[in-house]
């Protein structure tokens, strides 16, 4: 049985690495909330396990973790947190107070790896861009706005990208979630 259960340690220990490493200007609370995303799901799928075993609810702008503000709230010695204005919208973007070390220590080899990977893959990408990447993942696709998304369904993101191009009934895979 794979293990979703919640760490607030490793939730806060990710979100300084995240707040650490993405010092590209780039880094807000949606795409924050993303990076979170794909370390969990992608750790859940490879390895049944998730990293934080934060809860992700289907939202406008995609996965998103129930309890980052929360952990970001106790982070407030530790993270530092930009409110702007742009246009009518308000923008909110985070780093790590200078001298604060997130401790790497309390992950394992995997989750520090794909850590760094998600970093890196992701750093110059929009928030745009990663809302619309998870939009594109059957994890979104098959919950409703609201809804907590089963880290089972992780199993399915990457199934649609070998789905042949033919209609042909006798060779295209059945995908049934839920």
């Amino acid at each position: 049985m794979a293990r979703t259960h919640y760490s607030s340690k490793k939730m806060q220990a990710a979100l300084l690495f995240f707040c650490d490493t993405v010092r590209n200007g780039t880094l807000g609370r949606t795409k924050l909330a993303k990076l979170l995303y794909f370390l969990d799901f992608d750790h859940f799928e490879q390895h049944g396990v998730a990293v934080t075993g934060a809860d992700y609810v289907h939202m406008p702008r995609g996965p998103y973790p129930k309890q980052m503000q929360k952990e970001l709230r106790r982070m407030s010695g530790l993270v530092q947190e930009i409110k702007e204005q742009s246009g009518p919208y308000t923008q909110y973007r985070y780093s790590v107070i200078p001298g604060v070390e997130p401790p790497l220590d309390i992950f394992r080899p995997t989750e520090l790896k794909l850590m760094f990977d998600i970093a890196k893959k992701w750093e110059n990408q929009t928030a745009a861009e990663l809302v619309a990447a998870s939009h594109g993942e059957a994890p979104w696709i098959a919950t409703a706005e609201g809804e907590t998304i089963p880290y089972e369904y992780a199993y399915y993101r990457r199934k649609f990208e070998s789905m042949p191009d033919s209609e042909d009934e006798e060779t295209s895979p059945l995908i049934s979630i839920g």
